[in-house]
């Protein structure tokens, strides 16, 4: 216990000393100040003065978007339904990075060109239309707010099961660590602080994973207990068959559309120096997932195999009572600190995002100076953390079912705008009020759409919309007065690279391994190894996306 508590206080204290570290914005010029880079004003506050460089920009995305689902969710998945959840998460989020370069090259062009602050700014300037731009920002916070109360819930029910601390006591501690760093410091702090968290993650992940496998006796022992007790979770459709080609299609789709929506991954693509930092990161992204979730649902698999017989919610506490059983009690709380990393990275980015949405964009204030944001910062912490401590748990379970799609609606308004003038702000709008009125009716059991996912209902109702709405009714010009170029963005991609990029698509719903090559399916249908030939495909296309995106983007460079 005390071994524990020493560990845990020393994170917390390196997380907060990190942002008292010496080290300021450079500038690299040394006559008069950009914008982004005097002291106080927003850009520098919220974006770090626009100067993220490719290592860190790659790790602050990658740690932004891991969550306390990165760790405990997925093994909790992996428990449950088996390998067959892994190309959800490893292909699934490694293709999501096309969408957050179609999304990011030209969000960040026009932010530097143009001043952005936040997601916001860029709706205000291509739709012109202060009233649509107040929408979109309230409903950016409302489906950001709830994720923002989860984390704190996520880490409070860590530290109780883990260290002993008491629920709203973790809670509390959880909060007030990253409201300090995050307040103080803005987004040079968080990305300090994500730079460290993310290394972390990876590292410990491995690093438990490891301790496991060995401590039960090597893979092959895993693999003997596993395809005995639970040989299901080998299976390609995994348990029950939850996860066929049509889930698995949906989930793709769904973090393609949703992801990039994110204002915290927003955050990330107008504080990033160049669009080649964002190519770089884009282009490792699908390695990184190929690599960290296999070694969480990992976990779970061999859960279900040696510690079978969890059901519900005590199938998200896999990764703490295995590794318990194996680590021991010196390394059970180092081995904690993933997880607790992965919530932290999230919750940091989350309620910096908030704030900047809230100050600019709703309130109406423009480089407000830092005391201002620090204090906003706090207010919104304090939102969290009041909703983290008494938490109406059956609006969060619905809101956490709903807000992915909730994201994924508001898709075509970004995409659309940022590709085609053929839009407007009327389209918009009706687009968004119709389609998450259909997320709400569908997330209260209302309205059921059978076996075809919800997202493909939801985006292409969206999208149609969208498009029919702008076609009956008068454009609006941007409230500046130089319209955006849109026919010159960075990020369109060239028709044979959209083919290549949509065979990936077709080649990760997997219908090979499904269907035609039954020597790859493994597991529970052959009774085979354990880790299963469709598993080794899925995490070569993860390679393969890697290169296409080097191969991509190294084109691209030559054409400029």
């Amino acid at each position: 216990m005390y071994t524990g508590i020493i560990i845990l206080s020393a994170y917390f204290i390196i997380m907060i000393l990190l942002d008292f570290l010496p080290g300021r914005i450079s500038v690299r010029n040394k006559g008069t100040l950009s914008v982004s880079e005097k002291p106080g004003s927003d850009a520098a506050f919220f974006l770090s003065g626009r100067k993220m460089k490719t290592v860190v920009l790659m790790v602050s995305m990658a740690a932004t978007n891991f969550s306390a689902f990165t760790i405990l969710g997925l093994s909790g998945a992996g428990y449950r339904i088996g390998y067959a959840f892994y190309p959800v998460m490893a292909f699934g989020t490694g293709f999501m990075a096309l969408g957050m370069y179609l999304v990011g090259a030209p969000l960040g062009k026009f932010g530097r060109e143009r001043n952005y602050i936040s997601p916001v700014d860029f709706i205000t300037d291509r739709y012109g239309s202060p009233a649509f731009s107040k929408l979109y920002a309230v409903l950016l916070v409302v489906l950001t707010l709830p994720y923002l109360a989860l984390q704190p819930m996520a880490a409070g029910i860590l530290l109780e099961t883990t260290f002993g601390i008491p629920y709203r006591a973790g809670v509390v501690l959880c909060s007030v660590v990253v409201g300090l760093y995050t307040a103080r410091g803005g987004m040079r702090a968080v990305a300090r602080t994500d730079l460290v968290q993310g290394v972390i993650i990876v590292l410990i992940a491995a690093a438990a994973y490891a301790a496991v496998v060995i401590r039960l006796g090597g893979v092959d022992e895993v693999g003997s207990l596993t395809a005995l007790n639970a040989p299901e979770v080998l299976s390609r459709f995994g348990r029950n068959g939850a996860v066929g080609p049509a889930v698995l299609a949906g989930y793709i789709v769904l973090w393609f559309f949703a992801d990039p929506m994110f204002p915290q991954l927003n955050q990330r693509m107008l504080a990033a120096e160049s669009s080649r930092a964002l190519e770089k990161t884009v282009t490792l992204y699908p390695v990184i997932t190929m690599i960290l979730f296999f070694l969480t649902v990992s976990i779970g698999v061999i859960g279900a195999g040696t510690l079978p017989g969890l059901s519900g919610s005590e199938t998200d506490r896999i990764w703490p009572l295995l590794v318990s059983k194996t680590a021991g009690n010196i390394l059970l709380p180092v081995f904690m600190i993933a997880p607790l990393a992965a919530i932290m990275s999230t919750l940091d980015s989350q309620l910096l995002s908030l704030t900047s949405i809230v100050s600019r964009d709703l309130l109406g204030r423009k480089d407000a100076g830092g005391m201002k944001n620090t204090a906003l910062t706090a207010v919104i912490a304090c939102a969290g953390l009041i909703i983290a401590l008494f938490p109406p748990r059956n609006i969060l379970d619905f809101i956490n079912k709903s807000s992915f799609l909730g994201y994924a609606a508001l898709a075509p308004v970004v995409f659309g705008g940022l590709y085609t003038r053929r839009v407007n702000a009327a389209g918009a709008a009706v687009s968004i009020i119709v389609s998450e009125i259909l997320v709400l009716l569908s997330g209260l059991g209302i309205v059921d759409f059978g076996p075809v996912p919800d997202v493909f209902i939801v985006c292409a109702v969206s999208w149609a919309v969208f498009f029919a709405v702008s076609a009956v009714t008068k454009r609006q010009s941007a409230l500046k007065e130089e319209p955006l170029p849109v026919e010159q963005l960075s990020g369109r991609l060239p028709k044979r690279w959209a083919a290549v990029f949509g065979l990936m698509f077709i080649l990760g719903v997997d219908f090979i391994t499904y269907y035609f090559v039954p020597a790859l399916k493994g597991g529970g249908e052959a009774g085979g190894e354990f880790i299963p030939g469709w598993l080794i495909y899925q995490a070569a296309l993860c390679a393969v996306l890697t290169a296409l995106f080097y191969l991509f983007f190294d084109s691209a460079k030559k054409n400029r």
